[in-house]
């Protein structure tokens, strides 16, 4: 995700660093700033608030998932069993590795949707 400041600023900045390359540059996501600390330059920039806080908590899409886990189980929990399911980690433990459904499949592992194959079509070879 670029740190995007105005022209001026990151003209600013971009001739800080062609003059000397070796320059630290922080990019503070928290105060949302990006400083050259050495020649004095601190400028802000533009970051949403759900941006900000995911980089910090350090959460990707996924995490912010995980985050909902329990309403995702509980959901998951009501859904009828014709439904397609999904496997999650606490499904997993909560299905000894005996049990099974009515129709001899583990919880879980339904097919993914009643749709059949379409009978008498043949694949071309």
């Amino acid at each position: 995700m670029p740190a995007e400041v105005s022209d001026q600023d990151g003209r600013a900045i971009l001739e800080a660093v062609s003059a000397d390359p070796s320059l630290e540059i922080v990019v503070d996501v928290e105060r949302r700033l990006v400083e050259a600390p050495a020649l004095g330059i601190s400028v802000p920039f533009r970051l949403d608030d759900d941006a900000r806080d995911r980089l910090l908590r350090g959460l990707d899409d996924i995490g912010v998932t995980a985050q909902h886990m329990s309403d995702i189980d509980a959901y998951e929990a009501r859904r009828p069993a014709w439904l397609p399911s999904v496997v999650t980690e606490a499904s997993r433990q909560a299905t000894p590795q005996g049990i099974t459904s009515p129709g001899g499949r583990r919880p879980g592992l339904r097919r993914s949707s009643p749709w059949r194959e379409p009978r008498g079509l043949v694949a071309a070879t």
